[in-house]
């Protein structure tokens, strides 16, 4: 693939420490924060000034409540395997957009590519939240939930 003609330095450092290794650092440190973010309900005609009703208006898309995740994915062996199976899935999907891309002759800006993209990132969310709560789940379940098994 000619997306992957690269030398071997610029995969080990400029992929792996800077553009992953960082991205990896500051999402955490975003979700950090988010965590410990405080809300203030309030009606927006309460707010006195136009800059801060804009920013109430785009904070009403942000969640109710954000969820701290910790697999525990060495508690178990069912957990490891599960969460290897989650990430391997996870890789393999990555990996069809570039094979997309390549086999059918789709352009590396068409519009396809985007929409695949979103669909996944949106049933990914909810799937991997369901996985969470069926694996932390104490009681016994036989059946994952329903956006898991579409996913």
């Amino acid at each position: 693939l000619p997306n992957f003609g690269e030398c071997w330095w610029d995969h080990w450092i400029l992929d792996f420490l800077l553009c992953n290794g960082l991205g990896i650092y500051l999402g955490i440190k975003t979700c950090e924060y988010l965590s410990m973010k405080t809300y203030h309900w309030r009606g927006l005609w309460k707010i006195p000034t136009f800059k801060g009703k804009l920013k109430r208006a785009a904070e009403q898309f942000t969640p109710y409540s954000w969820e701290q995740f910790k697999w525990g994915y060495t508690e178990s062996f069912t957990k490891f395997i599960s969460v290897a199976a989650l990430i391997t899935f996870w890789m393999l999907q990555e990996l069809n957009v570039f094979y997309l891309k390549t086999i059918l002759w789709v352009p590396p800006h068409h519009s396809l590519n985007a929409y695949r993209e979103l669909i996944y990132a949106v049933c990914g969310a909810c799937a991997i939240s369901e996985m969470y709560h069926f694996l932390q789940s104490k009681y016994v379940v036989s059946v994952f939930g329903n956006i898991l098994y579409k996913c």
